[in-house]
């Protein structure tokens, strides 16, 4: 028995989000420059 795949092509796997975290926020971050707030990036969409 097969099943019908839920996305037909890898375009209907795009991501259509916006980034909330700047490139400058994101840098600063990560080299210990600043820490403005905590960071969270979601490995898996919760949405979907």
């Amino acid at each position: 028995m097969t099943t019908a795949l839920k996305w037909a092509t890898h375009a209907d796997l795009a991501i259509e989000r916006k980034p909330t975290v700047g490139r400058e926020e994101s840098l600063d971050h990560m080299t210990f420059k600043a820490n403005e707030r905590p960071l969270f990036t979601e490995i898996f969409d919760p949405g979907q």
